[in-house]
């Protein structure tokens, strides 16, 4: 909207302002606030193939969202509305083919914005900080159409300029610069009333504006971070140095709200496991000072603030980069993503949030997550069952089992209470539970116990489940040892032949496994035999081709709960060569040998009598 004069345009931009904020109160953050996601990106997408990334950098009031997307290996600013969807805004000139939006106004009384962006040459590197040639749109959000594309242009004396923010007032700040890549850069202003471009005397970049005209940037070395307020023709009235924090320096200020409040990118004096800085995001009040919103890595960032002191933007989480809130009033952080229904819509950046909470982000892919309201706490579990757990090998303990079913995404984890049946008293007995099984192995013997269950969402608690009752088993967990003897042969015996090998197990309950192996230096670990539920175990072993020596045999007994013993003994085995005496087929020991005195081939050796070495 054209007007003639400075003030006339000033005159109906403030009163369109005040209007606004008359009929639309400020909805201050004082709960967690639950969201719904338009995603812009999709829509970009949708219309455009070519389409590739795409980010919401800013948005006002009534959540009209601005940004750039890629298309065609090309820049376009864009701006969504909810009546009209999205729309690309027209370019400056075939000289400047890429262009991003970075600020926009509330709508005036006639729903017209003012919309601050960057025409960029085809050489930019850098979207979001590259100098090109600022311009303004005026965008009529009645009609969904751009009234006007108006070049910002240059101070005298520079080839390039940039806008950062846009105020209600029509007021626009930035810098000019000789190159890209170097020569002096010098901080402006632009007056759309009168469409001027006036220099600015500051010792930084003014990296935005509030409604009351201050501006905010930082000042590297001890000067940190700064804030000016400025007339519309650029003159300096006052300047306020606000330093750094006590534990971390201030390295960019990103954001000013309508209470001076800043927000802060701050980096601190250690390293991560990656010898990376550990930065994070700061606010800055009149009446606390300084406070860290939040710093967990070196990918932590603020970038901007409501008038409620609400700060928005990055945080490394797991690996990756994901947007956050710091809600003053709360005075806690949270991840974006886990404030969206429905769950499982990832945001990797948050760029702006307005005094309604809406908040539009992204650098992959565009979004405005649109505030629904509070969130509510979980709904409460249900069917919750109580079982009695009999112990076994496996699970070797007495419990009881429960079971239940979620019925929320919010739910984040589950608090089990338990009491003995019939009594009042509840007992917290697991805290943060994530899974949908717990085993409460806690029991006495023989009571019977009443169970519920809750869960917890970011929101609180939810109503209890269904109470469950079960009786824990009466019987103690067998825990006792069998008793295993190998009783023959006897330790050190001398054998040769088929040996037969006896063990015998004893137990409290019930033996339900024995084994006999035997073991040597040169052949290792063999089983010899096995059987399950026996008491006596008698394997034959045949040592026949063995190599003379000293061997261990092993006799293992097990009862159902797995308890186990073991009995060992060594024996040496000999070598005898037929017709020598050796008892090769019937198997023994030097101590074992029979007198034979009936006149027969007792060992099947061909021998009889006196005639055999093994009769004595």
């Amino acid at each position: 909207m054209r007007t003639s004069s400075f003030l006339s345009l000033l005159f109906s931009t403030v009163l369109g302002f005040l209007l606004l904020v008359a009929s639309t109160p400020i909805s201050a953050l004082n709960a967690i606030p639950y969201y719904d996601s338009v995603s812009i990106g999709t829509l970009i997408r949708d219309a455009y193939p070519t389409a590739g990334i795409s980010s919401a950098v800013a948005l006002n009031e009534a959540g009209d969202t601005v940004g750039y997307a890629m298309i065609d290996s090309r820049f376009h600013a864009f701006v969504y509305t909810q009546a009209h969807g999205l729309d690309l805004l027209p370019a400056l000139s075939a000289d400047w083919p890429n262009h991003t939006a970075v600020d926009i106004t509330d709508r005036d009384e006639n729903g017209r914005v003012l919309i601050a962006g960057n025409a960029l040459p085809a050489s930019s590197t850098d979207q979001n900080r590259d100098p090109g040639n600022a311009l303004l749109w005026e965008y009529d959000t009645t009609t969904g159409q751009t009234v006007e594309t108006v070049d910002v242009g240059v101070l005298p004396d520079f080839s390039l300029s940039r806008i950062n923010a846009v105020n209600n007032t029509g007021l626009a700040v930035g810098f000019s610069r000789q190159d890209v890549f170097f020569g002096a850069i010098q901080p402006m202003i632009y007056a759309h009333a009168t469409r001027s471009l006036q220099p600015v005397n500051l010792p930084f970049t003014p990296a935005d504006i509030n409604n009351k005209n201050w501006v905010t940037g930082a000042v590297s070395g001890i000067d940190g971070a700064v804030r000016a307020l400025l007339t519309p023709y650029g003159e300096v009235l006052t300047i306020d140095v606000l330093g750094h924090t006590d534990v971390a320096s201030v390295g960019t200020v990103t954001g000013i709200n309508d209470d001076n409040a800043l927000a802060a990118t701050v980096g601190f004096p250690y390293t991560d496991g990656a010898g990376r800085f550990m930065t994070g995001a700061a606010q800055y009040t009149n009446s606390a000072g300084w406070n860290i919103a939040w710093s967990s890595s070196a990918f932590d960032w603020a970038h901007d603030l409501n008038n409620a002191g609400d700060v928005v933007g990055d945080i490394g989480f797991s690996n990756a980069i994901r947007a956050a809130l710091y809600i003053d009033a709360l005075d806690q952080v949270f991840l974006v993503e886990s404030l969206i229904d429905p769950p499982g819509y990832f945001v990797d950046s948050a760029r702006d949030i307005n005094d309604a909470g809406w908040i539009a982000g992204g650098y992959a892919g565009a979004v405005l997550l649109q505030r629904t309201g509070d969130m509510p706490p979980p709904t409460p579990p249900v069917n919750l069952t109580a079982m009695p757990h009999l112990p076994t090998w496996q699970q070797p303990w007495n419990a009881i089992t429960l079971n239940w079913e979620n019925t929320s995404t919010l739910t984040q984890g589950y608090f089990v209470e338990r009491r003995v049946s019939d009594t009042d008293s509840w007992t917290e007995i697991k805290a943060n539970w994530s899974n949908l099984q717990l085993w409460d192995t806690g029991v006495d013997l023989g009571v019977t116990y009443d169970y519920r269950v809750r869960a917890k969402g970011l929101a609180g608690f939810s109503y209890y489940s269904n109470t469950a009752t079960a009786t824990a088993p009466s019987d103690p967990v067998d825990t006792e040892d069998p008793v295993v003897t190998i009783t023959q042969p006897s330790a050190s015996d001398t054998v040769f032949g088929n040996v037969s090998v006896v063990a015998e197990a004893t137990d409290n309950i019930a033996v339900t496994y024995m084994e006999i192996e035997t073991q040597s230096a040169s052949l290792g670990r063999k089983t010899l035999c096995w059987a399950n539920n026996i008491t006596v175990l008698t394997c034959s072993w045949n040592t026949r081709k063995l190599d003379p020596g000293i061997y261990q045999l092993d006799a293992l007994a097990t009862d159902a709960m797995n308890n186990g013993s073991h009995h060992r003994i060594s024996v040496e085995v000999i070598a005898k060569e037929k017709g020598s005496g050796g008892d090769t087929d019937t198997g023994g020991s030097e101590k074992g040998r029979k007198k034979c005195t009936d006149g027969i081939d007792n060992d099947a050796d061909g021998l009889i009598d006196s005639a055999d070495p093994d009769c004595q």
